[in-house]
């Protein structure tokens, strides 16, 4: 007959981890903490700033948009208070307001046309006071071999513009290159003929130790591009 002895002596033997079967556990615990949190790390963050430039660069393609199907000037530009423009850091918050006609200010005259909340990302975004596009589409007077504003005057034109620029727009997602082609090997070339930017924006990581970035370009003819680049 089985003492109750000798069963509790059985269960004290067989139960819990041993010491040599604790030390193989957190090695091994170790070893995949050590190399996924740094992967997650770098993801969440390249993730954040990937969401800021698409945010930043949705807005300035919708503001040239609205400037051609509207005939009127329409800006984008940095605001804290949601409200009027600022002087605050674009990651703060933005407006897209029709612009007439004193540039930048928004008025009497004026219409907001799209609100742009404070950013809830660790990025910070730095570039021009504000942008303000032409009912031709441009971003500068200085646009060579482009249509004069004044000679947008009627709804065809407008329409053919619009038409003209829905039909050069790339999907924001692969407008992310470097080295002259994009993330799906398409060509970086976006019918403006190579014009250099006239503005630029620049999205950061405000993590500790990051440098992923992005340069986001509008030329005088008033083509997005953006590029990735590297932040100090």
């Amino acid at each position: 007959m089985v003492s109750l002895k000798s069963i509790l002596s059985r269960v004290r033997t067989h139960a819990g981890f041993s010491l040599h079967e604790v030390i193989i556990t957190m090695a091994i615990s170790g070893v995949l903490a050590a190399t996924a949190v740094p992967g997650y790390r770098s993801f969440v963050i390249n993730s954040e700033v990937t969401t800021g430039t698409n945010t930043l660069v949705a807005s300035l393609n919708y503001a040239r948009s609205e400037a051609i199907k509207l005939g009127t000037p329409v800006s984008v530009c940095p605001s804290n208070d949601l409200a009027s423009c600022t002087t605050a850091p674009w990651q703060n918050g933005w407006l897209v307001f029709s612009d007439e006609p004193v540039p930048g200010l928004i008025d009497d005259m004026d219409k907001v046309l799209r609100i742009i909340e404070a950013l809830k990302l660790d990025v910070s975004i730095d570039g021009s006071n504000f942008v303000r596009f032409q009912p031709n589409g441009t971003v500068a007077d200085s646009c060579v071999n482009c249509p004069a504003v004044d000679t947008i005057a009627s709804n065809d034109r407008r329409r053919d513009l619009l038409i003209e620029l829905i039909s050069r727009l790339s999907p924001i997602s692969t407008a992310f290159a470097g080295g002259g082609s994009s993330d799906d090997g398409s060509s970086d070339d976006d019918g403006d003929g190579g014009m250099a930017n006239v503005i630029t924006f620049r999205v950061c990581s405000t993590v500790r130790g990051a440098t992923n970035g992005r340069s986001i370009g509008i030329s005088a003819t008033g083509q997005v591009k953006v590029t990735r680049t590297t932040c100090g």
